[in-house]
């Protein structure tokens, strides 16, 4: 196993908590990472960074979470909040956040899977990826990504059917699909729980945990958009 760990990485924000009823709570450094820094941590045989001797250069930078707003999954979990950059309005966000090492290949797997889109600019048919968070003594890796709207399910109420969906909307998530699908891009997970809708009633799918890429769709026969289709019934 190796030990090298990625260089000191730039303090670059501060995460802070609601004000606790029993006090302030010490805000957390936060460390912007590049992709081979993330890909680094696979390998390394402790999550803990050197700590940095430069000076914060951007204490101004703040992501202000709830914890009371935690959604988990089995690998990872996301909390919501907001991120304010120096001179820039506040931006409504979530971080997605990564246990490591153990689960550094998911990490790499969805940033990938964003970067290729964004590549591409297929449009708000997912989320923005703003940038890449760990805090320098805690072993989690975030993906600090835009809060592009609610989630088409309730809670519980996981099923397409149940959903009752118009069919200019069925075939509005099955055309986003369709053109991820063509970009090479598989979702793995294609659920209501990892759609949302945005505010002016577009959809974008969400969670790329499962996602491929280097997909050669086969169009009608494909077995991710001929479940899909079954499943919504168009």
């Amino acid at each position: 196993m190796q030990d090298k760990l990625p260089p000191p990485n730039r303090p670059y924000a501060f995460l802070r908590f609601p004000p606790d009823e029993d006090g302030p709570i010490r805000p957390v450094r936060l460390e912007s990472l590049t992709r081979e820094e993330v890909d680094a941590y696979r390998t390394a045989s402790t999550t803990d960074s050197p700590p940095s001797t430069k000076l914060p250069p951007a204490q101004s930078h703040t992501l202000m979470v709830d914890p009371s707003d935690d959604i988990d999954s089995n690998i990872s979990s996301a909390c919501f909040g907001t991120w304010n950059m120096a001179g820039q309005p506040p931006l409504n966000v979530v971080l997605k956040s990564y246990p490591i090492p153990e689960y550094c290949d998911n990490v790499l797997d969805e940033l990938d899977t964003y970067s290729a889109i964004a590549h591409m600019r297929l449009g708000p048919i997912v989320p923005t990826l703003h940038c890449i968070l760990k805090a320098p003594t805690q072993a989690w890796i975030g993906l600090l990504l835009e809060n592009a709207g609610r989630r088409i399910c309730a809670s519980g109420a996981d099923g397409w059917q149940k959903l009752h969906l118009p069919r200019h909307e069925k075939n509005q998530l099955y055309n986003i699909l369709a053109q991820l699908h063509r970009a090479g891009i598989t979702h793995g997970d294609v659920a209501p729980r990892n759609v949302l809708r945005r505010p002016d009633g577009s959809f974008c799918f969400i969670d790329f945990e499962r996602s491929q890429r280097g997909h050669r769709c086969a169009g009608s026969t494909c077995e991710e958009l001929g479940q899909f289709r079954e499943d919504l019934g168009v």
